[in-house]
């Protein structure tokens, strides 16, 4: 009777112990897999941002603006917002029409260089990261600014997938 109570202590122990052990493994493949897909996603529209950029660059010296382009770029599930914003803060070009001629009041307004930061979309709340990308327009003058929302709606669905996948695993 003493053995069978002391085998079916360290039964539990053990279990309790797999089990914590298999929650702290999958936390930290969710933590790090978050952090990469982020990373990854953050990476691919710095690259954007900045290709639209030059875009915006260099169709502005023949007097035009690629708007049927950015509004296509705009419509792309990881674009939360897209705007082009004059130095001193003015909304000069937005996806959504009600934005157009807003002033906006940002640090990172007229950078030299891009920049990214975390945000939320004051729309709905939503956690995203902010691109802001330095459009040259006029030589001599701060720049004129890209203002790019991203959506991190695929890294939450990616990491419920991830946490799906493990919890199945854990019992």
């Amino acid at each position: 009777m003493l053995k069978r109570g002391l085998f079916s202590k360290i039964f539990i122990l053990l279990i309790s112990l797999s089990l914590t052990i298999g929650v702290l493994i999958l936390t930290v493949t969710i933590r790090q897999r978050t952090r990469d897909l982020e990373k990854a996603l953050v990476q691919e529209n710095k690259l954007l941002a900045e290709t639209i950029s030059t875009t915006v660059e260099t169709t502005r010296l023949a007097y035009i603006l690629p708007f049927t382009t950015l509004k296509k770029i705009a419509e792309t599930e990881n674009i939360a917002f897209l705007w082009i914003v004059k130095p001193n803060g003015e909304i000069f070009y937005a996806d959504n029409p009600k934005m157009f001629g807003k002033i906006i009041e940002d640090p990172s307004l007229g950078t030299e260089e891009v920049v990214v930061k975390d945000s939320v979309y004051p729309k709905d709340g939503e956690k995203i990261k902010l691109i802001v990308s330095p459009i040259k327009i006029e030589i001599g003058k701060k720049p004129w600014s890209l203002y790019m929302g991203v959506s991190l709606k695929a890294v939450t669905e990616a990491q419920k997938g991830i946490i799906s996948t493990g919890l199945v695993f854990l019992p």
